[in-house]
């Protein structure tokens, strides 16, 4: 198990960048363009203050999460305690002092039910909103005849990024990414981009927060996994050797992990059981095809503990496929992810959180939302306040909900498609395109490297100067939160309502010192022109870059 000092390196690693980055560059004609030496000037003054923002103690841990106060909130949305801060910031894709506000009045556990029980919220203004990229809710054969198989992969990242911003069920929206990862499958690999949509909608957000008993088969028969690791070829007749790569991946990455007790020779007669298990066609739902199946070494065989005795063929997988959700060590695994994502890297797999959160899996049916609950109703949940940087996916999600920032149909679709896509492949995490089975790493070192930061950095600008088309942002619009019109007052209500925490003194001296203001400076003007800026030094503090 790792320390507190695991964090304390990752805020240093974020620390140490800042201190360089003065030398970085927006993207080339990018917004501001007109003023790039004097962000850069910022950027480069706000170093000290960031490392004193790292720095700074984590809030207090709760002595019970699942209580919150009550009343609602009079006036400006304004942050709720530590309880609801935390739980905003890491069960959604974006925090707002709103949601804290309200996790806090009604009670962790009481917002956490809710969001449990997904299919109860209303969503009904999303389909609206995603409704100019179409493919996302096609089937394969009308993908394919629509044609353009390759806008597939944007036109699901557009929706998934409305998604995550605007929808309602974000608990389902976090874990529905989470099992995208688990369940990894490449979007730019064909056949497999035409059942994407599909293995999205139906096995995934479907099952996301059901029983993994049930997801588990689901995966492993949708055309969409099958195409990617090369399954819906593999056939075993006539002493073919069928094709391993489904096999190996369902033991090692799906349930048992590699250290779940099985052998190569365990996994070649998986491969045997599986073999069979196929598409229709190109474009077809699951077919078994009972002559390429031949049951191989595994007739007679045992594999982590469980031998087919007189099954074969599709049943004989699908009993097999039962056994391992129910595995020991799949629900070590799973579990241990979950705690990673949803609390952070310093769990590990043998942690009494990891524990109580197995007893839950296997006392519950393999239900997913009852290991979720374990998780996130637990000390060690309350106590990892900043443990996570914000993978860059999270991180877009978190400037347009912290900014507020209200969804405009975009006068050019094509335009928010690509810039939306184009950003997140910059920053190494666009959606679906992680190439291997594996999925995005969950990692806060991952997404540390020097060019990571100076991209995250880059996109800060981009938003803190409205550049996106679909999600209009006016940073002098920010200013209005100053009651009497005061810099001081600006600064304290911007970094207040944006991240919770107040400016680390420092930095907030040097803001002024910058614009040779003073707090009691009323504005001037001209002081509309710094809004974007300031708003891009709050966006890059590593304050805002965790959760």
């Amino acid at each position: 198990m790792g320390s507190a000092a695991t964090h304390t390196e990752d805020r240093d690693r974020i620390d140490a960048t800042a201190r360089n980055r003065s030398g970085a560059s927006e993207p080339a004609g990018g917004p501001g363009a007109g003023s790039r030496r004097q962000l850069l000037r910022m950027g480069s003054l706000a170093g000290a203050g960031l490392a004193a923002a790292a720095c700074a103690p984590a809030p207090p841990a709760p002595t019970n999460p699942g209580t919150g106060g009550s009343g609602a909130p009079a006036g400006p949305p304004v942050w709720g305690g530590t309880t609801g801060s935390l739980a905003s910031g890491r069960l959604t894709w974006g925090s707002t002092p709103a949601l804290a506000a309200h996790i806090d009045r009604v009670g962790l556990d009481v917002w956490l039910e809710r969001q449990l029980a997904w299919r109860n919220i209303d969503d009904s203004h999303i389909p609206a909103m995603v409704a100019p990229w179409p493919r996302p809710a096609l089937g394969a054969a009308e993908i394919r005849q629509l044609g353009q198989e390759w806008l597939v992969a944007k036109e699901l990242a557009a929706h998934e990024t409305i998604r995550r911003c605007f929808s309602n069920r974000q608990l389902h929206e976090v874990v529905v990414d989470f099992f995208h990862d688990h369940f990894n499958v490449d979007v730019n690999t064909t056949p497999a981009q035409w059942h994407m949509p599909d293995y999205d909608r139906t096995v995934i957000r479907e099952h996301a927060l059901g029983r993994f008993a049930d997801l588990l088969p689901a995966v492993a028969s949708h055309p969409a996994m099958l195409h990617y690791l090369d399954q819906a070829s593999s056939r075993a007749d006539h002493g073919r050797t069928p094709n391993e790569n489904f096999a190996r991946e369902l033991l090692e990455l799906h349930t048992v992990g590699s250290e779940g007790g099985y052998d190569e020779d365990d996994i070649k007669a998986v491969a045997h059981l599986l073999s069979g298990w196929s598409v229709g066609d190109g474009t077809g739902g699951f077919t078994f095809r009972s002559a390429w199946h031949d049951m191989g070494p595994m007739a007679g065989r045992t594999v982590l503990g469980w031998n087919p005795g007189g099954l074969s063929g599709e049943a004989a997988g699908r009993a097999f496929l039962a056994h391992l959700a129910r595995h020991p060590a799949t629900a070590r695994k799973l579990c241990h992810e979950l705690a990673v994502r949803l609390v952070g890297e310093h769990v590990g797999p043998h942690d009494p959180l990891v524990d109580r959160a197995v007893s839950a899996y296997e006392s519950s049916g393999t239900s997913i939302p009852a290991v979720v609950r374990a998780l996130v109703l637990s000390a060690e949940f309350g106590e990892s306040a900043g443990a996570k940087v914000r993978r860059p996916a999270s991180l877009v999600t978190q400037f347009v909900r912290a900014l507020g920032i209200e969804w405009q149909t975009p006068s050019d679709p094509d335009s928010f498609l690509w810039r939306n896509w184009n950003g997140l492949a910059s920053l190494g995490n666009a959606n679906h395109s992680w190439p291997a089975p594996n999925g995005y790493p969950d990692s806060n070192g991952y997404w540390l490297s020097v060019g990571a930061l100076v991209a995250r950095w880059n996109l800060a600008v981009w938003f803190s100067h409205g550049a996106i088309d679909g999600l209009p942002f006016d940073a002098a619009s920010t200013m209005q939160w100053a009651p009497n019109g005061r810099w001081g007052e600006w600064l304290d209500e911007l970094a207040m309502r944006t991240t919770g925490e107040p400016w680390p003194p420092q930095q907030r001296t040097t803001i002024l010192e910058h614009f040779e203001v003073d707090a009691d400076t009323e504005f001037r003007p001209w002081d509309h022109w710094a809004a974007p800026q300031v708003v891009t030094v709050l966006l890059q503090t590593p304050r805002f870059q965790r959760s």
